[in-house]
């Protein structure tokens, strides 16, 4: 829900429900359309926009931004280059990588950056936009189903496809919130044993080493 982002101040320290969201992109009219959707959304407290690195840093600097949508290609700072920025300054506030070019070399590279979503430009719409902030509101990672199939297809390790059933999904979804293998068998009213059998058979499934993998893995992958 979008409780859990709440309102990110200098510190970071979670005190409000909704966001506020900064959109950068140097096609003006790309950014505004994207910023009027976002902006009526019952998740979104505002919207900021900037078309250029160098102006959305600014904005980063002096306002109170929770997610930013940049584009990952602009003249002057690139978008990567201020996705950078951001991570190693502002490691709390999540980014969605916009891009017009699906090519490897560029998607290998955003990758590198560890978004929290990409979104190719030329497939997305309305929908797709607000789905994908209201995952990051939810802490959950968003890739656009056509960016997946790119991204299985340059990374299949780490995009394989993998289907959990029902009761593996809930388990998963129990762990995502940092409940231990005790509390999920008292919830599930199963034994603690079988908790830790399902764990065993979920980190074989996905290839991953531990519940922190898992749980990235599961993200990554839009599996819940």
């Amino acid at each position: 829900m979008p409780q859990k982002m709440g309102v990110l101040y200098k510190n970071n320290i979670v005190t409000d429900t909704k966001v506020n969201v900064l959109v950068v992109d140097d096609h003006k009219m790309i950014c505004d359309s994207i910023a009027a959707l976002l902006e009526k959304s019952d998740f979104v407290n505002k919207t900021y926009v900037a078309y250029s690195g160098e102006v959305a840093l600014s904005a980063i600097k002096s306002s109170q931004i929770h997610i930013t949508l940049v584009d990952a290609r602009m003249p002057g700072m690139s978008g990567i280059d201020l996705m950078r920025y951001v991570q190693k300054n502002y490691p709390s506030l999540k980014i969605v990588a916009m891009t017009s070019f699906d090519e490897t070399a560029t998607l290998k590279e955003l990758l590198s950056l560890n978004p929290r979503g990409i979104l190719l430009k030329r497939s997305t719409d309305a929908t797709e936009i607000k789905q994908c902030v209201q995952h990051l509101v939810e802490e959950r990672n968003y890739y656009s189903t056509e960016t997946l199939v790119r991204l299985r297809e340059i990374d299949p390790i780490n995009f394989r496809i993998t289907s959990f059933n029902a009761r593996e999904k809930e388990i998963i979804q129990l762990l995502c919130i940092g409940k231990s293998t005790k509390e999920i068998a008292i919830k599930l009213k199963l034994s603690v044993t079988t908790i830790e059998d399902y764990r065993k058979e979920l980190l074989r499934k996905a290839g991953t080493k531990n519940t922190a993998e898992l749980i990235a893995y599961t993200h990554r992958n839009g599996l819940i």
